[in-house]
């Protein structure tokens, strides 16, 4: 292989390391801001984020009925919360779809302003949000 070559299979792999890492980003901020921007009750719906690799994980946290939180949305982003987003999104790569969602029955009707607490939904204000913050950024 001749050093032309080389060097174009090394900025391949180069440019490739960095869009994965680029998606990953990406999915993590989207992740981090509808777990931040969910309305609190029981939890649940905010326990129920899911992030899917190449599918939906439709998944979500045990039913805690009758369970009240004293948490308030904008709460923080916990340290189980960011171990289950890093550990999911290990092995994703920039030719994959990935999923963020959220599988509790009642996901649709607080997206849709159902919610005092989160009367614009969550979701799409997440991505809104989350896109402004990486348009912001210098880099990924």
């Amino acid at each position: 292989m001749g050093t032309f070559s080389r060097s174009l299979t090394a900025f391949a792999s180069k440019v490739n390391i960095k869009a994965n890492e680029a998606v990953k980003k990406i999915t993590y901020t989207v992740y981090k801001e509808c777990v931040e921007r969910s309305p609190i009750d029981t939890e649940r719906f905010r326990k129920s984020w899911r992030i899917g690799v190449g599918r939906r994980d439709r998944s979500t946290s045990p039913d805690t009925a009758g369970v009240k939180s004293n948490n308030t949305v904008g709460m923080p982003i916990t340290a189980t919360e960011v171990g289950y987003a890093l550990a999911t999104l290990v092995p994703a790569r920039a030719d994959q779809i990935l999923y963020i969602s959220n599988s509790v029955r009642y996901a649709s009707f607080i997206e849709l302003g159902s919610s005092q607490q989160a009367p614009s939904g969550v979701a799409r204000v997440a991505m809104a949000a989350a896109m402004a913050t990486i348009l912001s950024a210098k880099s990924i």
